[in-house]
C-alpha cells in the first residue's frame, strides 16, 4: 500500500470527515469501513492518532481559511450577523463563521493557495445554497460580488498604460483633447448593482459597522478600478452615460477620446444633449473623473490596435 493512500486518508479525516471517537478499538473498526483500502497496519497506526489531536489540524486549517475570508468580505459578515438571530456580541457568530468555511469546503475544497479562487468558492456557495440568506436582504449578493470584484482587481496582472496627466488635460486644445488616446484596462471591472452596496461598504468603513437599515432595491451603475497612485481596488460610481461608454471599449484597446465623446453624447438624454456646454462639461468631469482612479489610462505608447 503506497504512502499517498495513508496520507490521503489522514487528509480526510482532517478536512472532510471528523475524526472517529471512542476506544481504539471501535477506531479501528469505524476506520476499516471508511478507508477499505489501507492494510490492517496503516489502520491500527490510525487509530492510535488521538482524535482531539487531528481536531486541533482541523481547526487550525479552518481557522485560516475563516480569517481570510473575513479579510476578504469584512462588510458580508457584517452582514451576515446582522441577518442571524444571535445577538452582536453571542460568541456564536465564530462558530458559525467557521461552519460556514466548513460548509464552503464541502461544497468546493480550496485545493490551491488562491485567495481569489477561495473568494469565488464562497460567493458561488451563497447563490447556490444559502438562498434564505438572500431572501432575508436582496443586496447581499451584489455586496458578496462587490467585496470579491476587489480582491479580484487588485491581485490582477499589470497592464502597459501609464496614468493620466490629469493636469495638463486643461491646456489642451478641444482638437488635441479629442486626439488624445486613452485605454481602460483589462482589470476594470463595470457593474449594475441591485442595491447601493457602495453606501454600505463606505459607512462600515467610516463607521466600522452597518447602517440602520439595509438600502433596499435600487439600480446602482459603477466600476471598480485599481488607482495608479495607491494601487488599491477602488469603487467609483457611473452615469448612465459614462457606463455605456466604457461598456463599449475593449480591455486594453486604444481609442481616441473624440470616439469616447460620441458614444457618451449619444447615451445622453434628449435633454442632455439640448445644452451642449453642459454636456462637454458633464464629459470632461467623467474622462477626468475615470482618469484619477485608473478606470482610463494613456495609451498613446501602447502597441494594440487602435479604435476611433
Amino acid at each position: 500500500m503506497t504512502l499517498n493512500n495513508v496520507l490521503s486518508a489522514v487528509r480526510t479525516l482532517i478536512l472532510d470527515e471528523e475524526a472517529p471517537t471512542g476506544s481504539i478499538d471501535e477506531r479501528h473498526a469505524a476506520l476499516r469501513l471508511r478507508f477499505p483500502e489501507l492494510a490492517d497496519a496503516e489502520i491500527a497506526d490510525l487509530a492510535t492518532i488521538p482524535p482531539r489531536r487531528l481536531n486541533v489540524y482541523t481547526d487550525l486549517v479552518f481557522a485560516g481559511e475563516r480569517e481570510l475570508l473575513r479579510w476578504v468580505y469584512p462588510v458580508t459578515f457584517a452582514v451576515l450577523h446582522r441577518l442571524s438571530p444571535a445577538a452582536d456580541d453571542d460568541p456564536w457568530f465564530g462558530e458559525a463563521d467557521f461552519d460556514l468555511v466548513r460548509a464552503i469546503h464541502r461544497f468546493r475544497a480550496w485545493k490551491i493557495g488562491s485567495t481569489r479562487m477561495l473568494a469565488q468558492n464562497m460567493a458561488d456557495f451563497v447563490s447556490q445554497h444559502r438562498r434564505d440568506w438572500v431572501d432575508r436582504w436582496g443586496g447581499l449578493i451584489a455586496l458578496i460580488d462587490c467585496e470579491r470584484v476587489e480582491t479580484d482587481v487588485f491581485y490582477a496582472p499589470d497592464v502597459d498604460h501609464q496614468p493620466m496627466d490629469l493636469p495638463s488635460l486643461a491646456d489642451l486644445s478641444v482638437d488635441e483633447l479629442m486626439a488624445l488616446e486613452v485605454a481602460q484596462p483589462s482589470f476594470v471591472a463595470l457593474r449594475s448593482f441591485s442595491h447601493d452596496v457602495l453606501t454600505v461598504q463606505g459607512y462600515w468603513r467610516e463607521h466600522e459597522k452597518l447602517p440602520d437599515d439595509l438600502p433596499p432595491a435600487s439600480r446602482t451603475d459603477c466600476c471598480c478600478s485599481r488607482n495608479p497612485h495607491t494601487l488599491d481596488a477602488q469603487w467609483t460610481r457611473l452615469p448612465p452615460a459614462g457606463l455605456a461608454t466604457l461598456q463599449m471599449m475593449e480591455p486594453d484597446r486604444p481609442y481616441t477620446v473624440e470616439s469616447l465623446a460620441e458614444v457618451y453624447v449619444d447615451a445622453s438624454s434628449d435633454a442632455e444633449r439640448s445644452d451642449e456646454p453642459a454636456l462637454f462639461a458633464s464629459f470632461f468631469d467623467f474622462l477626468t473623473s475615470a482618469g484619477a482612479v485608473g478606470v482610463l489610462l494613456d495609451a498613446r505608447n501602447s502597441r494594440a490596435d487602435r479604435h476611433g
